[in-house]
């Protein structure tokens, strides 16, 4: 029995690292930052998905990502105008930050393989659990240490105006970097900000919405802090599961209130969707009709990306369209059968997109059950030590 109750442990472990923490980016990626999403640094993330909110994930995320990279510091070099003096302690502060980072990640996945050589196939796998949580809320801390020390450095060096233009500065880095960590629901990740950039409007146009634009961002940095709180306790909640072991079976109460929390998750990933949907359509308004249905039909493919992604069709229509050779007669009928071919996915497309909204309801409930079908095989894998 022992035995069995080692494999148990073994593949409870496996799982639950790989499927939840996805600890695989290489400490250099790490250290010099990105853009928050899930597919890695510099890469944005999709505009939809069907992730598991409640779940942590964009905790674990934010967890082991730098808040400030090389990106970050250009803008917050323009954001608060800083002079050639403070630019340059900047860079020396930023070159602290980002090497102890990067040390701290080094030594973490070093720890971590010298645990796995430890434990070996029949090791304690129980005690690794536990010394990987316990590891976890050690980088937690210190990961928030390095943070508060570099940004309370910089400040240190603003003058009261540029002190007085950080609270902006917070609100949209938060955007940029958090808004599509651990986004679940379509629609949810995509800037609106950056949708509204992408039209090229004129200096008149731009003018007339940038207040709402404003707006847009206040109240998208309210939804976005309530979701990140949300998600940061849930993977507060699963390394402190880890570092207690996974011996303990839940009662009755703390699944109610794991059910509980992934629907309350939901909402306010709702809440966020919901805000970028409702100034899409603010900002239409005071568009004219053509550009105003760029807008919209731009946000609905970023986001269903799944949806409108590029078929092997459209390659290789592209493909012939560019032949040289082709006779007028020829381009015109490509031409004709193309538009019949647009016309007609465009309709399927519409469609698709109904659909999915129509399952958007369902699936908090379909996320419930496979937490009880987890929760049992967990429950199966301890009682018997088989895989999962």
């Amino acid at each position: 029995m022992r035995g069995r109750t080692k494999v148990a442990y073994r593949w409870m472990i496996v799982v639950t690292v790989g499927l939840v923490i996805g600890l695989t980016a290489t400490p250099g990626a790490l250290a010099q930052g990105g853009r928050g999403g899930g597919g890695g640094f510099g890469q944005r993330g999709m505009g939809g998905g069907r992730g598991m909110p409640g779940m942590g994930r964009g905790g674990f995320q934010r967890m082991l990502q730098p808040t400030f990279d090389t990106r970050e510091l250009e803008i917050l070099k323009d954001d608060l105008a800083l002079d050639g003096d403070q630019q340059a302690l900047l860079d020396a502060m930023y070159e602290g930050y980002r090497s102890a980072f990067s040390d701290a990640m080094e030594a973490g996945q070093q720890r971590m393989a010298e645990m796995r050589d430890e434990m070996g196939p029949d090791g304690d796998w129980q005690g690794m659990a536990e010394r990987f949580g316990q590891m976890a809320e050690e980088w937690a801390a210190d990961r928030k240490e390095l943070e508060d020390s570099f940004i309370g450095d910089f400040q240190s060096i603003l003058s009261e105006d540029q002190l007085n233009r950080w609270p902006r500065y917070q609100r949209d880095q938060r955007r940029r970097q958090t808004l599509n960590q651990g986004a679940s629901v379509p629609g949810e990740s995509v800037d609106v900000i950056e949708l509204v950039e992408g039209l090229e409007l004129d200096d008149q146009t731009n003018a007339r919405i940038e207040p709402m634009l404003d707006q847009y961002a206040t109240e998208l940095d309210r939804a976005l802090v309530a979701r990140n709180e949300m998600s940061d306790q849930d993977a507060n909640r699963m390394i402190g599961m880890m570092s207690r072991g996974f011996g303990t079976q839940q009662s009755a109460d703390e699944q109610q209130e794991a059910e509980e929390r992934m629907r309350k998750s939901q909402e306010l990933h709702n809440a966020v969707r919901d805000t970028n949907q409702r100034y899409v359509d603010v900002v239409a308004g005071q568009l004219d009709p053509e550009t105003a249905a760029t807008l919209k039909d731009e946000f609905t493919r970023q986001s269903y990306p799944s949806v409108f992604r590029g078929t092997q069709a459209d390659r290789y229509i592209e493909r012939v369209q560019r032949l040289e050779t082709l006779t007028t007669e020829q381009v015109e009928l490509i031409d004709m059968l193309n538009q019949d071919y647009t016309t007609r996915v465009d309709d399927l497309n519409r469609r698709l997109v109904a659909a999915e909204k129509k399952m958007e309801k369902q699936r908090v409930e379909q996320r419930l059950e496979r937490m009880k079908q987890m929760r049992e095989m967990w429950q199966r894998v301890q009682d018997t030590g088989e895989p999962p």
